[in-house]
């Protein structure tokens, strides 16, 4: 019989057939459809109760994303389980967050 696209793959890293390779962009194993990622709402902030905070920048992974100084408005972002986020300091991660659906689909984040 003919089934969807997403029954034909099965679950993410599944194997492809040889003969449903072609239609799935030559791929072996299965991708993730978007559905299987839950978006999260992740918010950082500096609460300035910190001195050495003073000068924070948040990264994603090693990727600079903005200042989160005391007086830096709140960073709001679309993230995904198993994504970190990293607070540099002159250079140095001096926090890293760990994402988490556990946590809920709203997440705040403090310095």
């Amino acid at each position: 019989g003919t089934f969807p696209k997403s029954e034909r793959q099965g679950f993410t890293g599944a194997p492809i057939k040889e003969s449903h390779r072609k239609e799935n962009g030559g791929n072996t194993v299965a991708s993730p459809t978007i559905d299987e990622f839950q978006r999260i709402k992740a918010s950082f902030v500096n609460s300035g109760q910190d001195e050495q905070m003073k000068n924070a920048k948040l990264h994603f992974e090693d990727q600079f994303w903005g200042d989160l100084g005391p007086n830096d408005p709140a960073l709001s972002v679309n993230t995904y389980e198993g994504h970190k986020w990293n607070v540099f300091v002159e250079g140095k991660i001096v926090k890293t967050w760990d994402i988490s659906e556990k946590r809920g689909l709203e997440q705040k984040f403090t310095i």
